[in-house]
Formats: structure tokens, sequence, C-alpha cells
């Protein structure tokens, strides 16, 4: 999973929300100098992370992929999932729209940028200012972002071909994020209680 599911899925703790923002920046048992609930965010991101690794349904969307995309498709599935989170935003959210969600977002991790690590601190503003959050339900939005990647990867990877590939098997990948995606929201929900 990438931003969005992460965000959508701790929604509505604030704490849970920037927990599970910065936890892939936050390394080790580095998440104890951090408060209680956003500590239980960070946690919460890398058991989601962990379970989402280990599902047949997700290990199925990237060897589809792995033809094409090779060693990155994990990181691509992440972000292809999150376009097909945010395309059909309506059958998982209906209290805000996407738009005003991502608003709601970025107001949270104004107000607590104090416990952003330094890496979040920086990309922090272009995230916001670009609205990362709103290019996900397009594809060529989606191809905007992991053309991001592409270059950070010193272009070893497809991912600036990605989008041809999720034209390809959109509607095997969207089957399969429909059938992954509540047994997700459910996992969150289990985890959450037993805390």
């Amino acid at each position: 999973m990438n931003f969005l599911a992460h965000i959508f899925l701790a929604y509505p703790s604030e704490p849970l929300m920037v927990g599970n923002f910065i936890a892939d920046f936050v390394k080790g048992k580095a998440y104890q100098n951090y408060p209680e609930k956003i500590q239980l965010g960070i946690i919460m991101h890398r058991q989601i992370d962990t379970f989402t690794d280990a599902h047949p349904i997700v290990k199925q969307s990237i060897r589809t992929i792995r033809p094409e995309q090779g060693r990155f498709s994990p990181v691509v599935i992440d972000m292809m999932y999150d376009h097909f989170l945010a395309a059909n935003w309506k059958d998982f959210h209906q209290e805000h729209s996407l738009e005003k969600f991502t608003k709601l977002a970025y107001q949270i991790f104004d107000k607590n940028e104090q416990y952003f690590p330094d890496k979040v601190r920086a990309f922090f503003p272009y995230m916001k200012n670009d609205n990362w959050l709103l290019r996900y339900p397009t594809i060529e939005g989606l191809q905007k972002s992991l053309n991001g990647l592409y270059k950070r990867t010193g272009s070893i990877s497809n991912m600036n071909k990605a989008s041809e590939t999720l034209i390809k098997n959109y509607d095997q990948l969207k089957s399969d994020f429909f059938e992954y995606f509540p047994l997700l929201q459910q996992f969150c929900i289990d985890f959450l209680a037993k805390k």
C-alpha cells in the first residue's frame, strides 16, 4: 500500500494518520521516540505492509506485472492499488470526497510537522503543492507519480511505462484490488481492536 491507502486506513484518528504517513522513514526502534498514538500508527503501517506483502492476492497482482515491471513490481502494485482506491473512492468512503479528504490530510500533517523525520519534512511541501494524493484517480496522474520514482531509481526500472502495464492488465488488477482491499480493511479493524 502507498500513501493514500495508509492514510485512509488510519482515518479518522489524526495520530494514527501521522504515524502511518511517516512510518517508512522511521527505522527500527526509533518509533519509540514518538507519542504513544503515533507509535501505534507506525506499528499499524508496518503490520499493513507485512499483511500485504504476504497475501496471495497481492502476490498474484505482482506476478501479473512482473514480466514488464521486474523487481520493482511490488512498488508499482502498491501505487496501482492506490489508483484503484482513488478511482473508486465512493465505494470505500462516503463521508468525504477524495478532494476533501486529501485537504483534510494535508491540514492534519501541517499541524503535526514537528513529528516529521527529515526526509518527510523535505518532500512534504512538494507533495502538498503538487497534490500527490489527488493524482491517483487518473492513469495519467498515477504515471506522473511513477515517473518521479523512475528518476530516483536511476532509470533502472520500467516505471516510466507502468501505465501501459496497468492498461493492459486493468480488469485483472482491479478485480484483485476489490477482492483484497476489504480483507485489509478488516485486518486493520481487528488490529486496532486489540490495542
